[in-house]
C-alpha cells in the first residue's frame, strides 16, 4: 500500500480511485479501552486506532518497545497489525504507521 500511495508530508489532493491498493469487506466496532476484544479483533486484521501523535517519543521513535503513559489527547490514526510479548514478558503492540519506512522499525 505505501509503493501505491506513498506518504510525502504536504497538503495535497487526494488520488482516490487512482489505483486500489486494498479492499475492505467489513469492520468490527471494539470498545474503547477493552484491551481484550481489541487483541482478538487484531488477531483477524489490522485495527485503525488512535494514538497521540504530539508526544515527542512518538515522533522520534526508532525501534524496540516503547513505552508512554495513557494520553486522551489522540490526534493521529495509526494501525494495530499484531501484539506480543518482550523476552522479560513486557507486552507490546506491533503498529504500522503512515509516515514511510523510515520511522520506528520500517514503517
Amino acid at each position: 500500500m505505501e509503493s501505491s500511495y506513498t506518504y510525502n508530508a504536504t497538503d495535497g489532493k487526494c488520488k482516490a480511485g487512482s489505483n486500489s491498493a486494498a479492499t475492505s469487506t467489513g469492520f468490527e466496532d471494539v470498545p474503547a479501552n477493552n484491551e481484550g476484544a481489541l487483541m482478538m479483533a487484531v488477531a483477524n486484521h489490522p485495527v485503525s486506532v488512535a494514538v497521540d501523535e504530539d508526544d515527542m517519543t512518538f515522533q522520534f521513535y526508532s525501534g524496540e518497545v516503547m513505552t508512554s503513559s495513557c494520553i486522551t489527547d489522540l490526534d493521529h490514526g495509526i494501525a494495530a497489525i499484531g501484539y506480543g510479548k518482550t523476552s522479560d514478558v513486557t507486552s507490546y503492540w506491533l503498529m504500522k504507521n503512515s509516515w514511510g519506512t523510515t520511522w520506528g522499525e520500517d514503517g
